[in-house]
């Protein structure tokens, strides 16, 4: 149910902001590559997406040009300035 959908959506964004700090570039790119993709709306993902772009500052060095590329992209899509 649509209800059920929210729900989940809710859980797993909790999830992602209580896991930022272990997160890797890959995990990044993929997080923020999916937020684009389901059109999520940017305002609501303000908050999570800076602990997202604070946290992929600490990785930066890791990323390779895929992830770079993807989470660029993610950016972009969201109409968000990383």
């Amino acid at each position: 149910s649509h209800s059920a959908s929210i729900l989940l959506m809710q859980l797993l964004l909790e999830r992602v902001a209580e896991l930022v700090h272990d997160l890797n570039p890959q995990d990044i790119s993929n997080i923020m590559w999916a937020f684009a993709t389901l059109e999520l709306e940017a305002e609501p993902l303000k908050e999570l997406v800076s602990l997202l772009a604070a946290q992929a500052l600490s990785v930066h060095r890791d990323f390779n040009p895929q992830s770079i590329s993807n989470t660029l992209w993610a950016f972009a899509t969201l109409g968000l300035q990383p």
